[in-house]
C-alpha cells in the first residue's frame, strides 16, 4: 500500500511538472509570436518615416510653406508609433516570454536628450507651446541600451506634453548624480490635478489596465513599461509632485566610468 501511494504521488508530480512545462512553452510561442507581429508591423513604419522624412527634407523637390507643419506632425506621429510598437515588443518579453535581453553600451546621454527633444519641439511650438532645455557640457556619458534608452526619453517628453496644462511650456534639465555614477534627467512640466497615490499608480507595470475607465494618466504603453526597462539598464523612471501645481519626471542611468 505505502508503494502504491508513493507511486501515485510520484505521478502527480510528473504530471504537474508535465503541465508546468507545457504551459511555459505555449507561454513562449506566444511570446515569439507576438514579438515576430511587432517587428512585421514595425517594418512599414520605418518605410513610411524615411518617405516623410524625404519629403520635408525637399529630396523629392519644394515643400509648400502651408505643408511643411504638417508634414513634421506626421513625421512625428510616426516616430511615437515605432516607439509604442518597440514598447510593445519589450512587453511581450517581459510578461509573455520572459526573456527580455538589453544590450548595454556607452552612449552620450547629451546627444540622447537633445534627439529626443528635436523630436517634439515643433509640434510643441504648433501647440503655442515649447521647451527649455539645460544641457550641461560636461555631462557623462551613459551605460544604457541606446535604442530602448533613446525611446524611453521620447516617450516621457510624449507623456508630459500630454498631461501639462494648456499653454504650459515643458523644462529637460540633466546633470550628475550620486557622486558621479548616475545621471539624472528631469521632464518638469504643469500639470493637470493630479494626486500623490494617482501619481505613485500610474508607474505600475500594467496600470493601463487597472486604472478606471477614460481615468488612465497614461500615454502609449504607460510609465510603467517605461520603468521597468529602465530598471533593466540599471537605472529607473520616478514621477513626483513638487507642490506647485507641477509634476517632475526623473530618468536615473549608470554613468559610464570616465
Amino acid at each position: 500500500m505505502t508503494a502504491f501511494w508513493a507511486g501515485l504521488a510520484a505521478g502527480a508530480l510528473a504530471a504537474g511538472a508535465l503541465v508546468q512545462w507545457l504551459h511555459v512553452r505555449s507561454r513562449r510561442r506566444l511570446g515569439r509570436f507576438f514579438s515576430f507581429a511587432a517587428h512585421e508591423i514595425n517594418t512599414p513604419i520605418t518605410a513610411i518615416n524615411m518617405t516623410v522624412l524625404n519629403f520635408s527634407s525637399g529630396v523629392f523637390g519644394p515643400v509648400a510653406p502651408e505643408q511643411a507643419p504638417w508634414l513634421e506632425l506626421l513625421r512625428e506621429q510616426v516616430i511615437r508609433l515605432g516607439a509604442m510598437v518597440g514598447e510593445l515588443r519589450d512587453l511581450v518579453h517581459l510578461v509573455i516570454g520572459k526573456d527580455l535581453h538589453v544590450t548595454i553600451e556607452e552612449v552620450s546621454a547629451r546627444d540622447a536628450v537633445k534627439r529626443a527633444v528635436e523630436a517634439v519641439e515643433k509640434g510643441l511650438a504648433q501647440s503655442s507651446s515649447g521647451v527649455d532645455l539645460a544641457l550641461p557640457q560636461d555631462l557623462p556619458a551613459v551605460r544604457v541600451d541606446e535604442e530602448r534608452f533613446s525611446r524611453t526619453l521620447v516617450s516621457l517628453l510624449h507623456h508630459a506634453r500630454k498631461f501639462k496644462t494648456r499653454g504650459g511650456r515643458l523644462s529637460v534639465a540633466a546633470r550628475t548624480a550620486e557622486g558621479g555614477r548616475a545621471v539624472e534627467i528631469e521632464v518638469a512640466y504643469p500639470c493637470l490635478p493630479l494626486t500623490t497615490e494617482e501619481a505613485a499608480r500610474s508607474l505600475a507595470l500594467l496600470y493601463p489596465a487597472d486604472a478606471e475607465k477614460g481615468a488612465a494618466r497614461a500615454t502609449g504603453l504607460g510609465l510603467g513599461v517605461l520603468r521597468e526597462l529602465m530598471r533593466r539598464q540599471g537605472g529607473d523612471v520616478r514621477l513626483r509632485l513638487d507642490g506647485g501645481g507641477r509634476a517632475v519626471l526623473r530618468l536615473t542611468a549608470p554613468a559610464a566610468k570616465s
